[in-house]
């Protein structure tokens, strides 16, 4: 049919149109469906994505031949690209063996870029999102939904002590495992977080943008994270929490604080998984749990400085020594890696990897904490992202101190679930340089309301506090 048509056919032609609009509407809901996946098994969010990105495929043609396709590469690419280059080299070095050529090292080289295959999710989102801006309001709710059910079913596997797998201190919600699940609420309950503190749920569809449901939701996210149990889990989202409110106002970290305060002390005398979590640090020197983290941090600090090249390329993503201690482990008999983001790097990857590591998380943050202060600065053009840009901010903190402590970075779900939100953030990188209108995609879309500034998003309701403000201006004018 390509062929059959000129280039201002395949643009002007009716049925071309209803068919382009039609794959725009089904990609919608297929990354909606996506982001309700991320709490659930990760065979469902690989389903999603592939029909995603089938369906990505055909838009791309479309938009190459209606000539509205801009050529991009979205704003994380160049740290990707150098983990991608690291993981291969690291593989290749230590699969390389000379009775074989180069065969082994290849082998491993190309077994170790599996690793980071849920970066392809990062593009695909991207794209998604910079050619669908209307569809980020659609999956927040969708996200935060299914992460509120996830947090509901942890609660009543934690209280009820009902569990359908390994008979865990922890909830799992609908994951195998404490750790994972830990990861994705991270995420979800801060960016439920940010958007509620933001007031930006105004802009989500349907129900959610009534303030009781919405804050419903997010509470039950972060029960998930709370009856999830893992205490580098509880670091994290403290300190992502106080990001996301401090960046907002005082008074927010204040009633913030205050609250989790008294959720705390409701939890020490009501929840006793919380003194089962929390009292054995007071002797953490003998208590088992640290003390297998000591071991396996020594354990890994040998390897890596077993020899010269090891310190500079490491063991290899996929040649980490397992290490298995004295006492009984939760459904397995040996530990698998490091237990922490950035010592697994500096094993198997090497000091290189460990700074390319580095780059790539501090990137992410400087790139969500800009899209935050500009999405603030232009209301008129960020709608919802505002609140999305804040969370992912506090996520990507919470990710970070977490890992310290474990490696949350290697863990399936909670990639599959931190590129796509990072995919969400970095569509909206280019509001200065990149007008709304250039991102349309359909020459028979509805024309939105223009603002006085001419953008084609609606200007948000005026909340009471600025409608407050505006009060005490126009007094002090007169």
């Amino acid at each position: 049919m390509r062929f059959q048509l000129s280039s201002e056919e395949w643009k002007t032609n009716p049925g071309i149109i209803e068919q382009r609009r039609k794959l725009f509407a089904f990609q919608t809901w297929v990354i909606a469906i996506y982001s309700a996946f991320i709490s659930l098994p990760i065979t469902f969010p690989w389903i999603a994505f592939f029909l995603g990105l089938i369906v990505a495929v055909v838009q791309w043609q479309h938009l190459l031949w209606t000539q509205k396709i801009k050529r991009h590469l979205p704003p994380l690419t160049v740290p990707i690209l150098a983990l991608v280059a690291v993981y291969f080299v690291s593989g290749f070095v230590s699969g390389y063996s000379p009775a074989h050529d180069f065969k082994a090292g290849w082998k491993e080289a190309n077994a170790s870029l599996g690793i980071l295959r849920s970066f392809w999710v990062y593009f695909w989102a991207y794209y998604v999102f910079f050619y669908q801006p209307e569809a980020e309001a659609k999956v927040v709710p969708s996200a935060l939904l299914f992460g509120a059910a996830a947090g509901l079913t942890a609660a009543v596997e934690q209280l009820g002590n009902i569990h359908f797998g390994y008979q865990y201190l922890q909830g799992t919600g609908f994951l195998s495992g404490p750790m994972a699940f830990s990861g994705v609420m991270q995420l979800l309950s801060l960016l439920g977080l940010g958007v509620w503190a933001t007031g930006t749920y105004k802009w989500c569809p349907g129900p959610f943008k009534q303030q009781r449901v919405f804050i419903a939701i997010a509470v039950a996210n972060i029960l998930g994270l709370f009856f999830a149990a893992e205490r580098s889990g509880w670091l994290g989202f403290i300190a992502g929490a106080f990001v996301v409110t401090v960046l907002v106002s005082r008074k927010l970290v204040a009633r913030v604080a205050a609250i989790g305060a008294i959720a705390a002390i409701i939890g020490w005398f009501c929840v006793p998984m919380v003194q089962a979590r929390l009292l054995p640090l007071l002797d953490w020197q003998h208590e088992p749990s640290s003390q297998q983290r000591l071991a396996i941090w020594d354990h890994a600090w040998k390897q890596y400085t077993h020899s010269t090249s090891r310190e500079i390329v490491g063991v290899g993503p996929k040649k980490f020594d397992p290490y298995k201690p004295a006492g009984e482990l939760p459904g397995k008999q040996e530990l698998e890696h490091a237990h922490s983001n950035y010592l697994q790097s500096l094993t198997t990857t090497g000091a290189v990897g460990l700074l390319v590591y580095l780059w790539l998380s501090i990137a992410s943050i400087v790139l969500a904490w800009k899209n935050f202060f500009r999405a603030r600065n232009t209301p008129e053009q960020s709608q919802i992202h505002l609140g999305i840009s804040l969370g992912i901010l506090g996520g990507l903190v919470s990710l970070m101190v977490a890992g310290l402590f474990e490696y949350n970075f290697g863990t399936g779900n909670v990639r599959m679930a931190q590129w796509f939100l990072l995919g969400l953030l970095s569509s909206g990188n280019s509001f200065d340089s990149i007008p709304f209108l250039d991102r349309q995609t359909d020459d028979d879309s509805k024309s939105a309301p223009k603002s006085k500034k001419g953008s084609t998003r609606k200007q948000a309701p005026p909340t009471p506090k600025a409608l407050k403000k505006q009060a005490r201006r126009r007094r002090k004018s007169k």
